[in-house]
């Protein structure tokens, strides 16, 4: 059976259908208020941690004597320190001190080379738009190419249909979410108290649950004084490793 999604309309409808008060629009349509505030829940819930299905690979190339490039539209956070260039011609690194990346752009007799430090930073000149850069030192004398991981923002749900990408799981949060945000809204009483502890309770699993991709296994422990060994409960144990196989 596939999985139940919801969309941001349908959300909307969801919720609208509980809630206790004037839907204030004809034909029970959604209030414009409550699209928002659907569309906020979304916007909290993909902010609420770092996610692992945040996470993109990216490619960050540096041209020839070429110092600043364009980081990806919905870039929002770098999720390493250093990166090894493709080539194995060494590694880069990345810092958010701009006094100590300008302290590095003019060395004694260094014009170009192999970019050894970067810096991300807003890319100036753009108007009604941001966008992020990274810019290098010293400016490279080659082509360089970067593989890279980096958490992206929330993709725009402006088309009213549109799924989030995230996992499947993180629909119910965004259901809880929501509704606690309009119960507190349109309803004058502490309904969405209970709500939003749902929601507290739903957002703790995830971060400690729902965010993993691999079930952790419980650790090997060295019986280094030969204690468990000993126990008779371990001779079938140790013939099952086979410590004891053989005629």
């Amino acid at each position: 059976m596939a999985a139940f999604r919801w969309a941001r309309d349908t959300l909307a409808q969801h919720i609208l259908g509980g809630l206790n008060t004037d839907r204030s629009a004809p034909g029970g349509t959604v209030p414009d208020r409550l699209a928002n505030l659907v569309n906020l829940a979304y916007y909290r819930i993909w902010e609420a941690s770092d996610w692992r299905f945040k996470k993109l690979l990216a490619t960050l190339t540096f041209p020839l004597d070429d110092d600043d490039v364009d980081l990806p539209s919905d870039f929002d956070k770098l999720d390493m320190q250093w990166l090894k260039e493709n080539n194995r011609n060494g590694i880069v690194r990345f810092t958010e001190d701009t006094q100590l990346f300008e302290s590095q752009r003019r060395f004694p007799n260094e014009t170009s080379g192999q970019p050894r430090l970067v810096i991300i930073e807003p890319k100036p000149g753009l108007a009604n738009t941001f966008l992020w850069q990274a810019r290098c030192v010293p400016p490279p004398n080659k082509a360089y190419n970067y593989p890279y991981i980096y958490l992206r923002n929330a993709p725009d749900l402006a088309a009213t249909t549109t799924f989030p990408v995230w996992p499947d799981k993180f629909d119910r949060g965004w259901e809880l979410r929501a509704t606690a945000m309009a119960a507190r809204l349109f309803i004058r009483d502490k309904s969405w108290v209970g709500l939003n502890a749902l929601y507290d309770e739903w957002l703790q699993n995830a971060i400690e649950q729902d965010d993993e991709t691999m079930v952790s296994s419980t650790p090997h422990i060295r019986d280094t004084q030969g204690d468990v060994a000993s126990l008779a409960s371990q001779s079938d144990r140790d013939i099952y490793w086979g410590a004891s196989i053989g005629p």
